[in-house]
């Protein structure tokens, strides 16, 4: 095996690592962005529960913040989960390059794990080796050109 071949199959392992990596990530980004909604479930019960007769409207207005911040959290966590999962698409049909590393650069903010995927994103796709397996915006990569098709698997039955 030549050294050009040694260090394909080597990039090739680690995108197919980076890849999993993603798709675990955002599966999980995404399980974890539900959770907010319990914040706006408590905070409808105390909207409706108080707004009694001749009750304070603390109540009411402590849930109202809570249903606001528990959207919003619902919002970002779910935004984050699926630029991973963009992340991992792109990784798999070697496109948008960019994509994925701005989307590791937002990874990189969960400590510990995210940490080690984003700089391990970033240690891979910063090889010249690998940045030439993603086309440029030129060769009609992130601009709207033909499809990229996806690299042949190691086995038959890996997909």
């Amino acid at each position: 095996m030549t050294e050009q071949e040694r260090q394909s199959a080597l990039d090739q392992e680690h995108l197919r690592l980076l890849e999993i990596g993603y798709w675990v990530a955002g599966g999980f980004g995404a399980f974890l962005a539900l959770l907010p909604l319990l914040y706006v479930a408590f905070g409808g019960l105390m909207v409706l529960g108080g707004s009694g007769h001749g009750r304070s409207a603390a109540p009411a207005i402590v849930g109202a913040a809570l249903i606001v911040l528990g959207c919003l959290a619902c919002a970002a966590l779910g935004g984050l989960a699926a630029l991973k999962l963009a992340a991992a698409r792109s990784i798999r049909t070697r496109r948008h390059r960019m994509l994925c590393m701005a989307t590791a650069a937002l990874t990189c903010l969960g400590i510990p794990w995210g940490t080690v995927l984003g700089v391990c994103t970033f240690l891979v796709l910063e090889r010249p080796s690998v940045a030439a397996l993603f086309p440029t915006p030129a060769e009609g990569g992130a601009a709207g050109g033909a499809p990229v098709p996806a690299p042949p698997s190691g086995s038959a039955g890996q997909d």
